[in-house]
């Protein structure tokens, strides 16, 4: 029987295609967690309502690229690290369009874009 990459994607000891996850702001959804196979994360913000995003933990996503943008802006997306696990700032998304990518090394982020 052959199977997609989806059916593999909560599997870690599978490569799969990158995931992507939508969020919507609301007056009950301002705070949101990735998970390691949340590599791409489109963000829309509404009614003024700010976002705070937490990346996965740094160890955990040794190796990986994390994207996130911020798609509709009426309200901000701070991104931050997991319990300050790797003393990343936080990365404040504002306008439209704005992204910003993220690499962890194991040991740190390292923000390697930002727009």
């Amino acid at each position: 029987m052959l199977m997609d990459a989806n059916q593999f994607a909560d599997d870690l000891s599978v490569l799969a295609l990158d995931k992507v996850k939508v969020i919507v702001t609301s007056a009950t959804v301002t705070t949101a967690s990735m998970t390691v196979r949340d590599q791409v994360v489109l963000v829309t913000t509404v009614g003024g309502n700010a976002l705070t995003l937490t990346l996965p933990s740094v160890k955990q996503a040794k190796g990986r690229i994390y994207s996130i943008r911020l798609i509709a802006a009426v309200g901000s997306a701070t991104i931050q690290d997991l319990g300050d696990d790797a003393a990343l700032s936080d990365v404040t998304l504002a306008a439209a369009a704005a992204a910003a990518v993220f690499y962890s090394d194991g040991f740190k982020w390292c923000q390697i874009y930002s727009a």
